[in-house]
């Protein structure tokens, strides 16, 4: 498949990729460069992930928006990891045009209305307590923790303790960060679809997302050394209410977009990977323990 790309003069960058389908879907995901790793407030980039669907001065509610793709039958969802926040739709192809601009007013306009910052806080709340219950997530916590120690990667995306009262999210020091990183020049658009890239391009250049950056000011670039490890490390928890005992084995490998990230998943596929694998085999097959 061949992909095209394109930046607009604000710095807002595009890449596209023909459909390999007949059937008529356009996918479209935002990205925005920042993530838990960027914060100077933990769990920021999470909650302004959420308030991006709570109302823009177009659409002043979360109804007006999520509305929009409901009525159409628009798949629409955001995630946020380590090292960027992401926006998806996935929507029929004439829709492609509205669903690009509505996005565009969503993650450039948001209104932080102090209303809907402080409920959305409580939903917050509410899912890192969720996550707390989850031991696969103390487990994925606690490794995090271990490989990646004294930089922002070993601290989780969002953690019921980042929500105590002392530590409350500030509504001011969030919206800064808002104003900060949710810049064209910091955001790119990903696109497949069967709508030519000259098409999706003149979609994209009516919608928000080619305006004059609101403000320009240096976006943080973040390289982290990490100490070579030495020792195996471990780390047991207690936690009461499991009844099962949750077992990790990770290593740290090599960075992201290193040649030998294609090696080293042939090798887990076959260590650990499908029904066939070794670790599957010999703890699942032969031994009755559950694997995954």
């Amino acid at each position: 498949m061949t992909t095209s790309t394109y930046t607009f003069k604000n710095g807002f960058k595009l890449v596209y990729q023909k459909a390999d389908s007949s059937i008529p879907i356009t996918s479209i995901v935002v990205f925005i460069k920042f993530g838990s790793i960027h914060e100077r407030i933990r769990g920021a980039s999470h909650f302004i992930e959420h308030m991006c669907f709570k109302g823009t001065y177009r659409r002043p509610t979360s109804k007006d928006i999520t509305t929009q793709y409901d009525k159409i039958g628009a798949f629409l969802n955001a995630n946020t990891y380590k090292e960027y926040t992401d926006y998806i739709v996935k929507c029929e192809d004439i829709y492609a045009a509205n669903c690009i601009d509505v996005l565009s007013d969503m993650v450039l306009h948001s209104t932080f209305s102090s209303k809907y910052m402080n409920l959305e806080k409580n939903v917050v709340k509410e899912e890192a307590i969720r996550l707390d219950d989850d031991a696969e997530y103390h487990i994925s916590k606690m490794t995090e923790a271990l490989l990646y120690s004294n930089t922002p990667y070993a601290n989780p995306i969002d953690d019921l303790s980042y929500h105590t009262q002392k530590l409350a999210l500030p509504n001011i020091g969030v919206i800064s960060d808002y104003h900060q990183f949710y810049q064209p020049y910091n955001m790119g658009i990903s696109i497949v679809s069967n709508l030519s890239f000259e098409t999706i391009k003149q979609m994209v250049s009516k919608t928000y997302f080619i305006k004059k950056p609101s403000r320009i000011e240096s976006v943080p670039r973040h390289i982290y050394t990490l100490a070579s490890p030495h020792d195996v490390q471990l780390n047991i928890q207690k936690k009461q209410g499991v009844h099962a005992t949750h077992l990790s084995i990770s290593f740290r490998i090599c960075e992201y977009g290193h040649p030998d990230m294609y090696r080293l998943q042939v090798l887990s596929n076959i260590l650990s990977g499908y029904m066939s694998s070794r670790m599957f085999m010999l703890l699942r097959e032969k031994h009755g323990v559950t694997y995954k």
